[in-house]
Formats: structure tokens, sequence, C-alpha cells
């Protein structure tokens, strides 16, 4: 959680039709891998989350591709998680109850665009870390929000005090239906 004050700010999130950034997800999946590296504290399972990101609008500042992050094995798919690359434009939250929140800055409203879909959670009925390979498929964002009011903090600051002001307030999701 930041330290700073900025995030007393007043984020303003406000809903928008035609959203400057919108995208679709391919093909996101996660594939149990351990990993150890020599030399390195880290190793254990975890999950390899790929997936790719298609602008929907051409010129969109948007980063398009293929995207991987190694995360935490967990009991729920998609794991807590938060993959953040500022220098591609691309920001996007999960949490493990299928909310899902993808956020990248408007290049022509100089706002952080944040889209938001639910997925259904893959969750483990043994109590343990799931291994299986998960797939949630393709999907759209149904809703779109701009947040303002960034201060004088930096664009990934912004974008994690957004992320979890969200993640605090489930009613962002609400009328969105659940993608299986």
């Amino acid at each position: 959680m930041p330290s700073q004050s900025w995030i007393s700010l007043q984020v303003r999130l406000g809903p928008i039709y035609n959203a400057p950034v919108e995208v679709h997800i391919t093909n996101f999946r996660g594939v149990a891998s351990y990993i150890q590296q020599p030399g390195e504290t880290i190793q254990g399972q975890f999950w390899k989350i790929d997936f790719g990101v298609q602008p929907l609008k051409p010129n969109s500042g948007v980063y398009a591709g293929h995207v991987t992050k190694y995360q935490h094995i967990s009991q729920s798919f998609p794991p807590d998680s938060m993959i953040a690359r500022p220098d591609d434009n691309l920001y996007l939250k999960t949490w493990s109850d299928g909310r899902i929140a993808i956020g990248a800055y408007s290049r022509t409203r100089g706002e952080f665009m944040v889209g938001v879909a639910r997925v259904m959670p893959r969750v483990s009925r043994s109590g343990f870390p799931m291994y299986e390979p998960q797939s949630l498929g393709t999907f759209a964002f149904p809703k779109w929000y701009a947040a303002a009011g960034r201060g004088t903090a930096d664009r990934l600051s912004f974008a994690s005090g957004v992320f979890e002001k969200m993640g605090r307030e489930i009613w962002w999701w609400s009328g969105i239906d659940w993608i299986v």
C-alpha cells in the first residue's frame, strides 16, 4: 500500500462510452511451472500466466502483443496479481474472485482508462494449490471508466492506487455478466 498522501486526493472514476483504449484479451491461460534459478532466492511453484492484448482501435497507444508473467501458485485462477508494463502503457489487475481490470493512459484525454470484466474463477476443491492448466479464453471488457486526479504520482503508482480503490469497492463490476 502506498505511503504517499496522493491517494487521499480524489480519484475521480466515471463511466465512459466508446473508450479510446478498448482492448480484447486473447487466450488468457495459466500453467503451473516449477521455477528454480541458480543463485536466486526465488524458487517454487508459480503460475505462468500468458495472454494476448488486442487493441480495438488503431493508434490508441495501447500495447498490442503477447504478455507473460509468473505469479505464485494459489488455490484459484486467476490469482491475485498485477501486471504493470508502463513502457507499453499496459496495466492489468486480477483478483482471485474473478474480477479483472485492465488500464491504459489515453493519448487524447490524458486520463487513466480502466476496463472491467468478470470471469468465473477456477477454485481448487482440495484446499491445495491448483496445478492443472487453466484457460479463460478470449474476452472483452464490457464497462470502461476514466480515472483522473493523478497529481504528482507517477503513472504506475496512480494505476496501482486506482486498482486498489476498485478492489475495495465491488460495485464497479455490478451488472457485468460472468464470462465462463
